[in-house]
Order: C-alpha cells, then structure tokens, then sequence
C-alpha cells in the first residue's frame, strides 16, 4: 500500500514538472524579444516562390486601396482599385523574360514602358521598401510581442519618434512577410494622433493558373497614348 502512494506521488509530481516546464516554454515563447537586425534577417531571408497572389486592401494616406497582385514563375499581373467593386484605374505587367515592366493608365488611357528594369526593382512589391523607410524615418524600435492577424501569429513591432507618429508591422516569422501595416500621423489641429494607414496582406500560394496571370498585349488598349 506504501508503495503504491509513493508511485502515485511520483507520478502527480512527473505531471507537475512536465506542466511547469509546458507553461514555461509557452512564457519563453510568448515573451521572446528581437532586435531590430533580427527583424530585418526575417524579412530578407528570401522564400523560393514560383506561384503567388497577394491581395492588399484597407487605407493608404487615408485613401481606399485594393490592389491585387498575380505572380506565376516571375510573370506579374497587378491591378489597382479602391475597393472590390470600384473599377480598375491601373495595371501593371512585367515579363522576366525580356526584362520589361509596362504601366496602363486606365483614366488617362496612357501606357508607359520601363525596359530593363529588374524584379527586385518592382515598384509594386514595396513592402520591404517600406519597412525600410520607417526604420530610417523613425529614432525608436520596440518589440511589441506576438498578435494573431488572418489566423497567423505574427510579431509586432514599432517605430516611433516624438511628435512624429508611429507605424506597427506585423511580420509572419514562417514565411518571411508583413501582413498588416499601420500608420499614425499626429493631427495638429486637433492635438490627437489619427490613423492614416491600415493596410493588411492576404496571402495565396500555388492557386494560379496561367489565365490568371494576365500578359500585356497591346491590342487590349486601342487609342490609348504611348506616355515615353
């Protein structure tokens, strides 16, 4: 009978520890810091991609935006519009194979052509452009902890300097991206800070075919003007 209590107890103190050590690493987990250089090693570890759409909507400089991005093996497709049902006002196209970015202007009817131009140059993937600029904007960087934005548990952090506003990333540590962008701009009529940004980023991966990755034809846009 002795033996069997001190068994009992051996196991209901196994059980504890494991239960402390579980709860321990969830703490360790959920608590972690990163640095600004860890931050930036996590957004320009590149992921090798070949099929993608990036769906990027909410407020940009207090302006609806809605853009759509189509990419299979380096050919991209992307429109512009304010919201889902607007129509589109911009297109872009870009074909690694010779190189060449193309601009349609939906409202002017213009098209301008950009040889030469690189992927990693590609005005509409600017998100880490972005993250960039706030860290050289900004004089602070904190560590806000982990938040969960479209089911993914992401990182927080922020920039901020006095009187200047602030802006918060989300980053998805698995795949290397941001998710959601915000940004706050102090009013000084009023003396408050506002949102101004309010982006998120939807991310789909291997759901294109090549119908949906739209090519440039020049036929599509009878009478519009050559703008270079």
């Amino acid at each position: 009978m002795s033996s069997i209590k001190q068994k009992l107890k051996l196991s209901l103190i196994i059980v504890i520890i494991i239960i402390i050590l579980i709860a321990l690493i969830f703490f360790i987990y959920e608590k972690s810091n990163y640095t600004l250089a860890e931050i930036e090693e996590i957004l320009n570890t590149p992921k090798s991609i070949t099929n993608m759409h990036i769906l990027i909507e909410g407020i940009s400089n207090n302006e609806l935006t809605y853009t759509e991005i189509f990419m299979k093996d380096n050919f991209y497709y992307v429109t512009y519009r304010n919201n889902n049902t607007s129509p589109i006002f911009q297109e872009c196209y870009y074909n690694p194979e010779i190189s060449e970015l193309v601009n349609v202007d939906r409202e002017q009817e213009g098209i301008l052509y950009t040889p030469e131009t690189s992927i990693e140059n590609l005005p509409f993937l600017t998100t880490s452009e972005d993250f960039d600029n706030s860290k050289n904007n900004y004089t602070n960087f904190e560590y806000l902890g982990k938040e969960t934005v479209n089911d993914k548990k992401c990182l927080k952090i922020c920039f901020t300097q006095e009187d200047e506003g602030i802006e918060n990333y989300y980053i998805d540590p698995d795949n290397n991206i941001i998710v959601k962008h915000e940004v706050y701009s102090p009013n000084y009529s009023s003396g408050e800070i506002e949102k101004i940004t309010d982006l998120t980023y939807t991310y789909s991966y291997n759901t294109l075919t090549d119908n949906d990755v739209k090519k440039f034809n020049v036929d599509d846009y009878p009478n519009y003007l050559l703008l270079n």
